[in-house]
């Protein structure tokens, strides 16, 4: 530890509800402590996440003020804790920080080892930092399925799946995972016109385009009624047709949901009493299975990434809360 600086560059904030133009790049702030079982990581780039907004909104996991935004990074090891077996300086890691924030809007993150990976040898950094929160998500939303709750590869086969919101960042890695790894039979997905080709190419076989409107959406949902094994909703605007039993009439058909409303999810959704709210854990052994998947298969290929540089935090947040931005939003660090 001797031969790192005594200050970093990072974006923070000094308080909770702030907007995104209240993003400070702090050029003298502390490096974060290191605890026994923490691997420090000299970061090169950063994820750029809609929980970020919220976390810079509401305070949501922050222990104290000012402190350091953002949850997913790739870097290097530059130090380790006592008790820390997985890592090594000089490795070159990723992983989600989000036991409670401690930043990664910054040159330097602590993280525990439990929730890194190695990054393979294919996977860039800007690769990797686009990873850990949203395929982590969608893949443990998968695992609520009893057929896929062991993670194991094609275990939907035969399955149909429908994803609301197909090009979001959360939407796009449950489309390449329903196809690719869990080998789902049919991937039906809302979104817009606009967005229609791309995912398309990710995976999905049909396209129902919300911006159509509520009649043709209606009419289309109607026409799938209990045709699900798994409905994903990874936006949270479609309560209206929660009474449309899209899933099968079976014990196993599951709805998941990513969003958290205050009221939470009770009754039937979509023809299931088995709704469910996911928490995403961050689980670094979980995300080497992803990071391996995607180096062995290749599809890192078919995420787009938007780069910009730390000092453009605001307005990366901004394109985050816009809901218009396809693909990943990451930081390069200085």
């Amino acid at each position: 530890m001797s031969s790192l600086p005594t200050f970093q560059t990072a974006a923070i904030i000094k308080s909770a509800n702030v907007s995104a133009d209240d993003i400070v790049i702090d050029h003298k702030f502390d490096l974060p402590q290191l605890n026994e079982d923490d691997i420090l990581v000299r970061n090169q780039y950063a994820g750029v996440n809609p929980l970020d907004c919220k976390v810079r909104q509401y305070g949501f996991y922050i222990n104290s003020y000012p402190t350091i935004l953002g949850v997913d990074f790739s870097g290097i090891v530059v130090a380790t804790g006592s008790k820390v077996t997985k890592f090594k300086i000089g490795d070159s890691v990723c992983g989600c920080n989000m036991t409670h924030i401690r930043g990664t809007y910054s040159q330097y993150v602590v993280c525990s080892e439990s929730q890194a990976a190695l990054n393979p040898e294919s996977i860039s950094h800007q690769v990797a930092a686009s990873c850990p929160v949203t395929f982590l998500t969608a893949f443990q939303c998968f695992l609520r399925h009893p057929s896929s709750k062991s993670g194991q590869k094609d275990s939907l086969r035969g399955k149909q799946v429908l994803i609301i919101g197909g090009s979001g960042g959360v939407g796009m890695s449950g489309i390449l995972l329903a196809k690719n790894y869990f080998n789902a039979e049919k991937i039906v997905t809302i979104s817009s016109a606009k967005n229609a080709d791309f995912v398309r190419k990710l995976g999905a076989d049909q396209v129902l385009d919300y911006t159509k409107g509520k009649e043709y959406l209606t009419h289309e949902l109607e026409s799938l009624k209990g045709t699900f094994d798994i409905v994903l909703d990874f936006v949270g605007s479609y309560q209206e047709y929660y009474s449309i039993e899209l899933l099968k009439q079976d014990e196993e058909s599951q709805f998941v949901t990513i969003v958290h409303t205050p009221q939470g999810i009770s009754g039937k959704v979509f023809g299931s009493e088995r709704a469910k709210n996911l928490y995403a854990e961050r689980d670094g052994d979980q995300l080497a299975v992803i990071l391996k998947w995607l180096s062995e298969s290749g599809l890192w290929k078919d995420i787009p990434i938007h780069i910009l540089s730390l000092d453009q935090a605001s307005q990366a947040q901004k394109m985050s809360e816009s809901n218009r931005t396809v693909g990943k939003i990451i930081l390069q660090i200085p």
